[in-house]
């Protein structure tokens, strides 16, 4: 797990299981359960299987998934949910 909220920026993690960052953040996951926590900006998890979950405040969040159980909890902005 990575808990940095100080980091502000574009944040990309390849094969991340969490993280929390503000700014644009997007897991590009292996397989296995996948969790981002982000604050503002727009959020992403790319899941392969496995359970994918973003925490979402302000901005568009979104789950491509995969097998599992996908879920996005929103804030403002649009999220969407692409499960497999």
């Amino acid at each position: 797990d990575i808990d940095n909220e100080t980091d502000v920026g574009d944040d990309d993690i390849d094969n991340g299981v969490s993280f929390l960052f503000t700014g644009n953040d997007t897991i590009v996951s292996a397989l296995g359960d996948d969790t981002l926590r982000g604050y503002g900006g727009d959020d992403i998890v790319l899941g392969m299987g496995g359970n994918d979950l973003v925490y979402g405040d302000a901005g568009n969040d979104e789950v491509n998934g995969n097998l599992g159980n996908d879920t996005v909890h929103g804030g403002q902005g649009t999220d969407f949910v692409r499960g497999g």
